[in-house]
């Protein structure tokens, strides 16, 4: 069990939080996406990324990935084939920027400033790395969006909804399976900028 009292620590994740970040980002946690373990290994070893934790008693109890993307590398590994029209007018030009990939906290330890302070951590990380721009991905569910709030208290705004952003590409059989509406997946995303693009 959580002790709410107790406060957080930040910190960098290593190779030995895959099995917690994994945890994290699965129901009932489920954080922006379900991620693999093969991918939380990859969140804490690629040198172009980097992932923090948020541990409390031993605990981990928030985790956010990051990277360093180009608007190139945001299309061919982040927006399936089809949404990528949409990003002619994206409003972020500079060679490269940052991009948070995923987001979660545990369920019971939510309402205590953890993802905020997990955000706070990451725009310091892209500041020191001279990213001033940051995009990122949340999904909406049935018209709702558990992360939208966490986005504008953190300086954030809506660039742009799109509907539907991986129904194609989960009719073909990939691994897109939605955990929130199945299979063919009808979410959409709400992609947010850096309030000073807008």
């Amino acid at each position: 069990m959580l002790e709410y009292g107790m406060k957080p620590r930040f910190r960098t994740a290593t190779i030995d939080d895959v099995q917690a970040i994994t945890s994290l980002f699965a129901p009932p946690n489920l954080g922006a996406d379900n991620i693999t373990s093969g991918e939380a290994r990859s969140l804490v070893t690629d040198k172009r990324s980097e992932c923090f934790v948020a541990d409390r008693e031993g605990q981990t109890v928030g985790a956010i990935s990051l990277a360093q993307v180009t608007n190139k590398s945001l299309l061919s590994m982040y927006v399936p084939v089809g949404q990528d029209s949409v990003f002619k007018n994206f409003p972020i030009q500079e060679p490269s920027f940052g991009f948070i990939k995923s987001v979660a906290v545990n369920k019971n330890a939510r309402g205590k400033n953890i993802g905020t302070q997990l955000v706070s951590k990451s725009l310091d990380w892209f500041s020191h790395h001279h990213l001033p721009s940051v995009a990122v991905f949340a999904w909406e569910y049935d018209g709702f969006s558990a992360e939208s709030n966490l986005w504008v208290r953190n300086g954030f705004q809506l660039w742009q909804r799109i509907p539907r952003f991986w129904y194609q590409k989960s009719l073909s059989g990939g691994p897109n399976y939605c955990l929130r509406c199945g299979k063919p997946c009808s979410c959409a995303v709400l992609v947010y900028v850096s309030s000073s693009l807008v």
